[in-house]
């Protein structure tokens, strides 16, 4: 049974629902496109769903990986900027943002036969970011930030998964490099020999988020904290629809419960989401201390060590700092 049920699918369902996708894009149905940018175990997956309750848009769930461009030119933590001109992504991009690449990965949940925008949901390419929205400046970029710790942590659980830990994605690139400290790049140097899961995952977020907030603006890029859709999730959809603007109808005008506190397919089928504290002290007690220090030593060495608070949220002061007011009320 399930390898007729697999045959199907194979055959039929997913052939026919690629039918649909290009006739959506013929359509013009792909025109707004919300980036949905994060680190893996950021939350992405849950965030889309509580954007997208009512399934309006078509979500392609983590276009940039392996598993579907099959590109050795595209590994994950690529950076590219202007001068290092890699065709491979832009082209990749081109396919992604006109909704044209179709799989049976990113577009699992997908099963409307009407679309009304995209919501490309990526974890891997926060270091080509700039310059792809340089390239297709129509999309609307937004960025999820969670806990650094409480990130690793849930990487840590799910270690068997794709996690890459071949920090040589950096080190081998020059343009990159000529834009980092010494300090910096010693300490990956370094996190390099000593081959530590945890701090090579810190280091995937440090340097992830340091990167594409020093790119972007406050006008061009949009911050959505975990912990603050946790706690005001109306308020932050609100300041999500007043960037993206009117024509971005597909976003929720009201958090629907029921896909709120339901956990993403990636957590577990059919599990409700859970909460937990999310102070220094409840993550350090879960951490081995090696694991812990080394994480604060890359945050601290990054300049990131404040920007959570002690109780765990995100400091609003030190994001101001960089040019994204996050209180803004509406």
């Amino acid at each position: 049974m399930a390898e007729i049920k697999e045959l199907l699918k194979t055959k039929l369902i997913f052939p026919l629902r690629e039918k649909v996708f290009n006739l959506n894009n013929k359509m013009g149905r792909y025109k707004n496109v919300l980036w949905l940018i994060g680190d893996g175990r950021s939350g992405t997956t849950w965030i889309a769903s509580v954007i997208n309750a009512d399934r309006k848009a078509r979500e392609l769930f983590e276009p940039y990986h392996p598993l579907v461009l099959e590109n050795s030119d595209l590994p994950p933590y690529l950076y590219s900027s202007t001068d290092t001109n890699n065709n491979a992504v832009l082209n990749a991009y081109n396919d992604i943002f006109s909704g044209h690449l179709a799989h049976r990965r990113i577009d699992f949940d997908n099963r409307k036969l009407f679309y009304k925008g995209l919501i490309v949901k990526d974890i891997f390419i926060n270091l080509s970011a700039s310059i792809l929205y340089k390239n297709f400046p129509f999309v609307k970029p937004v960025l999820l930030i969670r806990n650094p710790f409480a990130v690793v942590y849930s990487k840590l659980q799910k270690k068997h998964w794709f996690w890459p830990s071949d920090l040589d994605v950096y080190l081998k690139n020059s343009s990159l490099l000529n834009r980092l400290n010494v300090d910096i790049i010693s300490l990956i140097e370094h996190a390099k020999q000593r081959n530590n899961f945890v701090e090579i995952q810190f280091i995937h977020w440090a340097l992830g988020n340091c990167i594409l907030l020093e790119d972007f603006s406050a006008n061009n890029l949009h911050l959505i904290f975990y912990e603050n859709i946790k706690k005001s999730p109306d308020k932050e959809l609100a300041k999500l629809r007043a960037y993206l603007g009117n024509s971005f109808d597909f976003v929720a005008k009201s958090t629907n419960k029921a896909v709120y506190n339901k956990a993403s397919r990636v957590v577990g089928k059919n599990k409700d989401r859970t909460d937990h504290k999310n102070t220094y002290d409840y993550w350090e007690q879960l951490y081995s201390n090696e694991e812990f220090e080394l994480g604060v030593n890359v945050l601290k060495v990054f300049g990131w060590f404040e920007a959570y608070l002690p109780n765990g949220e995100p400091d609003p002061n030190f994001f101001k700092s960089l040019g994204f007011n996050i209180k803004n009320a509406l």
